[in-house]
């Protein structure tokens, strides 16, 4: 299961809910959640900041959503098609990074989303933050658990 977000509080008189996204990508209208231990499809959905409302099947009033709170939100792995170069977040955390010459940098501690990239947070020796764009990331090897990144001057 892959954790998409974390109930916050409800919105509206009809079941609304409002929900802190952790992977924004894998919401969409009709596709299958489990909220806390039940299976429930989203009817409607609008997006505000680092939020989404949500209206989910079966729950209709303010009192049914009530119960739904500071739950946790996932999907089924399988239930979600990924593109050839992407991967879920919690499938990052704790790759390995390199730079070119094989030095060992650290490893993916945190995936950040200021904005349309993703920022890596490196923990090594020192933490550093590497923008997740095709000019620094060579290559990622989710079998050995490694990625291969080029680092400018000053970045580390």
């Amino acid at each position: 299961m892959i954790l998409v977000g974390k109930t916050t509080k409800t919105v509206g008189l009809k079941g609304e809910i409002k929900l802190f996204i952790l992977e924004p990508d894998l919401l969409e209208i009709g596709g299958v959640y489990c909220l806390g231990n039940k299976s429930h499809s989203i009817e409607k959905l609008r997006f505000v900041k680092n939020a989404a409302i949500i209206k989910f099947s079966g729950i209709d009033t303010i009192e049914e959503a009530q119960k739904h709170l500071q739950k946790e939100l996932t999907r089924k792995k399988e239930d979600v098609e990924l593109e050839e170069d992407e991967f879920f977040y919690s499938d990052l955390l704790g790759v390995k990074v390199f730079d070119e010459q094989g030095k060992a940098l650290g490893e993916i501690v945190d995936i950040l989303q200021p904005s349309s990239q993703n920022i890596y947070v490196i923990r090594g020796e020192t933490e550093f933050l590497l923008p997740g764009v095709k000019e620094f990331i060579l290559s990622i090897d989710m079998e050995k658990r490694q990625m291969i990144v080029s680092l400018i001057e000053g970045l580390k």
